[in-house]
């Protein structure tokens, strides 16, 4: 490796630790772990990039993405701690509207990219739609807001706005999966509509009834429409038909890498690829295994599996609607780590997502510390949620 590289992988450290270290200072109420755990993964992301190049220049952008993606997370983060704008329902119908414009121009003015209908110039719609649909779950899914509905006996009320957030979800999921054929972001908008329908402060009759809707919607608008045309073949038989399709064969050969590996991996300076681009993009997960084996892939998804912990219990302290705000960005973001790993260990299909803090791309990357910024605003605040029986 290059004297360059090396200076550019102690300059990423630095910038981890000294942001680190600036925002314990300043925000010294907060609970710091998530961001701990968040930048630690950001650091193993560094080595990665370190090891794929050894002039050091894909380092450099990975570098750029993390001081984009922090200066975002701290935007987001002051806006929702210090302000309660977010928690307009004007806010709520703008990012619900802008969302549904957002992808009909990826459609008809975006530009195709692998058989996906996703960007608009430099701008990719579904990264940015991730961070609206927690404030669009947050409003919608509140209890006790607005006219509601009466079937059966006093059990079975429950506000017309869960009706609307259905709707409004099946528009976006429909819009990406059949239309834009943006499968991976709209797998994990159904997820997340799914667990906050089951978690909402509602009759185990309507839990029951609307994620069981939104799995049949999401079911048919994504799966069956993907299945018509022929998508779905390389994720079902990778092997088979589907190394048939286009891009298939680099598929093919990253599924086989897994085998390769053993408890301890090649180390971080072995794990170079001529597809460096793809693999540390939509194979980070693979490519961290490779690189410090099995030992590696248990250290990553075990911090996600933390993160997911502290974040459930931030969510549990606060009031209805803050709550909601927190589960549905967690939930988010656990959608995206589980159909990342998924798809690299070749048990969910491959479509393409982000590994938080360790893939490149910059605008996964503010769309992921957008979505620890709604989490850590609530760090900190020990407010006890208040159950209404609706």
């Amino acid at each position: 490796m290059s004297l360059a590289a090396f200076v550019y992988l102690v300059a990423a450290y630095l910038a981890v630790l000294i942001f680190t270290l600036f925002f314990k200072v300043i925000f010294k109420t907060v609970d710091m772990t998530i961001l701990y755990i968040y930048n630690i993964l950001y650091m193993i992301g560094f080595s990665l990039q370190f090891g794929a190049d050894a002039t050091g220049e894909k380092l450099i952008q990975f570098i750029f993405d993390y001081l984009i993606s922090m200066a975002a997370f701290i935007v987001i983060f002051l806006i929702i701690r210090y302000t309660g704008i977010m928690n307009s329902g004007y806010i709520a119908a703008i990012f619900a509207i802008g969302s549904i414009g957002l992808l009909i121009a990826a459609r008809l003015i975006g530009g195709r990219t692998y058989g996906t209908y996703n960007w608009i110039g430099p701008l990719q719609p579904s990264e940015f739609i991730k961070l609206a649909v927690p404030f669009i779950t947050a409003w919608c899914l509140k209890p006790n807001v607005g006219s509601k509905l009466k079937i059966i006996g006093r059990s079975s009320v429950i506000p017309m706005r869960h009706f609307g957030f259905l709707a409004i979800q099946a528009v976006i999921i429909g819009l990406m999966g059949a239309i834009n054929r943006e499968f991976g972001t709209a797998l994990i908008i159904a997820g997340m509509m799914m667990v906050c329908f089951l978690c909402m402060s509602s009759s185990w009759f309507w839990k029951i009834i609307l994620s069981a809707a939104s799995f049949l919607i999401s079911f048919v608008l994504i799966f069956v429409v993907d299945l018509l045309q022929g998508r779905v073949l390389i994720w079902l038989d990778p092997l088979g038909e589907g190394a048939k399709l286009e891009n298939a064969e680099v598929f093919v050969k990253f599924f086989r890498l897994i085998n390769t590996t053993g408890w301890y991996g090649g180390g971080f300076a072995g794990a170079a690829t001529a597809n460096a681009r793809e693999r540390y993009s939509d194979f980070a997960f693979m490519s961290a295994v490779q690189a410090g084996g099995v030992l590696l892939g248990l250290v990553i998804t075990g911090a996600f599996i933390a993160i997911i912990v502290y974040g459930i219990k931030i969510a549990s302290r606060q009031k209805e609607q803050e709550s909601l705000l927190v589960f549905s960005a967690l939930a988010i973001l656990s959608f995206t780590v589980i159909i990342h790993i998924g798809g690299n260990l070749t048990s969910l299909p491959l479509t393409g997502i982000c590994l938080p803090a360790l893939s490149s791309g910059t605008q996964a990357a503010i769309c992921n510390a957008g979505l620890i910024g709604i989490i850590m605003a609530f760090s900190g605040r020990k407010v006890r949620a208040v159950h209404v029986d609706t």
